[in-house]
């Protein structure tokens, strides 16, 4: 899975502001088919995803498979900006026209 700049930095400043222990990260699991973010700590196996250096969001292997072709990527919506999954290819085309 991708993630994209906007998504880490939005990821980073959530962490930045969470009452975390030494070494806890921003976790995505599933449950029942809905994802969501917790903390944790880095388990062997995880996609580990990095901002500015830093690690910003692990992703274990299983979810990870689950999320193939698709990119995390934050989404501006009425009410805010909100982290979505979005296929791959709508996000490199988002890329291509913001350099067009």
């Amino acid at each position: 899975m991708i993630v994209t700049e906007s998504a880490c930095r939005a990821l980073k400043g959530v962490l930045e502001n969470a009452e975390t222990q030494p070494g806890q990260f921003l976790r995505l699991v599933e449950e029942e088919g809905h994802y969501h973010l917790t903390l944790g700590v880095e388990q062997e196996g995880d996609q580990v995803v990095k901002h500015e250096g830093e690690t910003v969001l692990l992703i274990d292997p299983e979810t990870s498979a689950g999320l193939e072709g698709l990119c995390l990527d934050l989404q501006q919506t009425p009410g805010g900006p909100r982290l979505a999954f979005i296929p791959k290819e709508e996000q490199e085309e988002q890329e291509e026209e913001s350099l067009s």
